[in-house]
């Protein structure tokens, strides 16, 4: 097994040779579909959207094998980031984690608190 960092290092390096695969199927979907639009011949027209539809299915392909790697990905870093944030709470104490996290739930309250005026005057 991989470690996260070097996953989402390979990631990011696939990504620029997975694009040309989804901008080549949209370029030849992109095609097909005006070839479509100015056909007149049902048959033609027939081919033409089997055509299309093998483009979508291979878009939805790459996006599928692409979901999966980043979901993996992110599992990783989740499952990192929880034995780091444990050995922390271990190392630091359960204090430091509550400190950790307050001023995040501060912000929030804070950016909610300073919306209200303004949406109640809006009314």
């Amino acid at each position: 097994m991989s470690a996260p960092h070097e996953d989402s290092q390979r990631l990011m390096a696939e990504a620029p040779g997975g694009l040309p695969d989804m901008r080549g199927a949209e370029e030849s979907l992109a095609r097909v579909r005006q070839q479509f639009e100015h056909a007149e011949d049902p048959q033609t027209r027939g081919e033409l959207a089997a055509e299309a539809l093998e483009y979508v299915e291979q878009e939805l392909k790459l996006t599928r094998e692409r979901r999966r790697e980043l979901d993996g990905l992110e599992g990783r870093l989740w499952a990192r980031r929880n034995r780091l944030e444990r050995f922390l709470i271990h190392t630091r104490g359960i204090a430091w984690w509550q400190a950790r996290r307050e001023p995040r739930s501060q912000s929030l309250i804070g950016s909610t608190a300073a919306s209200l005026p303004l949406e109640q005057g809006r009314s």
